[in-house]
């Protein structure tokens, strides 16, 4: 697997790496009204403002890195959403 920095002709496959991480990873860990608020943040608009975050699909998962810290954020609403920050092992 090769990191690359996507950039705005790759905005397609960007939007399909996102969105299949969200709704195929996304419910093991979150409840569904979490995944759906990620799948609704990661919108058309906002993947192409910050089109650089990193999204890995599924099968390219736990290669490489481990989580290295666990954190979590009150919303407005009282919900809580909860990530991980990962450190690079290879």
């Amino acid at each position: 697997m090769k990191i690359v920095q996507a950039e705005i002709p790759d905005f397609e496959s960007v939007r399909r790496i996102v969105q299949t991480t969200i709704w195929s990873v996304y419910p093991r860990y979150y409840p569904s009204g979490a995944v759906v608020f990620f799948a609704r943040h990661h919108s058309d608009e906002s993947i192409a403002a910050d089109i650089a975050c990193l999204f890995v699909l599924p099968e390219h998962q736990h290669r490489g890195y481990v989580d290295a810290e666990y954190h979590t954020i009150q919303t407005d609403s009282g919900g809580f959403l909860c990530y991980d920050v990962m450190r690079k092992t290879v």
